[in-house]
């Protein structure tokens, strides 16, 4: 939820550095959930092919938002 919430409010700042700010929020959030999964992971809460996918997803979107915040640097 972190991390929508972060794009959210990233969207609604009006300057631009604000909105890199809460961008690079958004990319904390994305490893700290990768951490989370991978914990799950290990310990069985999911199993390593949906950590895998999920994982995958998170990388291409914390790609998307550093070509953001490229873009308005």
């Amino acid at each position: 939820m972190s991390i929508s919430a972060n794009i959210a409010e990233a969207y609604g700042r009006n300057h631009s550095l604000d909105k890199i700010k809460f961008y690079y929020y958004a990319r904390g959030s994305i490893t700290e959930t990768q951490s989370h999964l991978e914990y799950g992971s290990r310990v069985g809460y999911i199993n390593q092919t949906d950590s895998e996918k999920l994982s995958y997803i998170l990388d291409k979107l914390y790609n998307d938002l550093n070509k953001i915040v490229q873009s308005l640097k």
